[in-house]
Formats: structure tokens, sequence, C-alpha cells
């Protein structure tokens, strides 16, 4: 199952498309799976589990980011 936490703004879709890297949709999601892999046990031990207490916040902080951030190598959006 997937939950929609946040939109791409207007003018990050204007750039990806004027850059031939149009979105399939507005919509950021975040699957079931994903926040399992993110708490997973294997990451808390070695320490690089996300805190349930940032993942709870992940729609607040999408909606009002310090700076979004394109990998041009395997073309994920980043937003901080």
């Amino acid at each position: 199952m997937a939950q929609t936490v946040g939109y791409l703004p207007e003018d990050v879709i204007d750039h990806l498309a004027k850059n031939g890297k149009l979105p399939f949709g507005a919509a950021m999601v975040v699957r079931d799976k994903d926040i399992v892999h993110w708490l997973r046990d294997n990451k808390a031990n070695r320490g690089a589990a996300i805190p349930l207490s940032i993942a709870n916040t992940l729609p607040k902080t999408l909606r009002s980011p310090d700076a979004i951030l394109l990998d041009k190598n395997d073309l994920i959006l980043l937003k901080y």
C-alpha cells in the first residue's frame, strides 16, 4: 500500500520538463515496504535506521523543504 506524502511544486515540474525529465505525476508517495525498510532491525543495529520521529514528520518536511536536489544518475528527486 502507498500513501501520498506531498506533491511536487509546479516550478519543480516545469524545471524537470524543460530538462526532459518530466515525472509521471506530481504526487510523492511512500510505500509501506519503504517504511519497513527504513526501520528494519539490520539498519537499526548499525545506526542507519531513520528514527520514527523523522518518519512521522515526512509530509511536513516535503511540504516545506530547505532545498530540492536532483540525483542525475538515478533520476531521483530529493527534498531536504
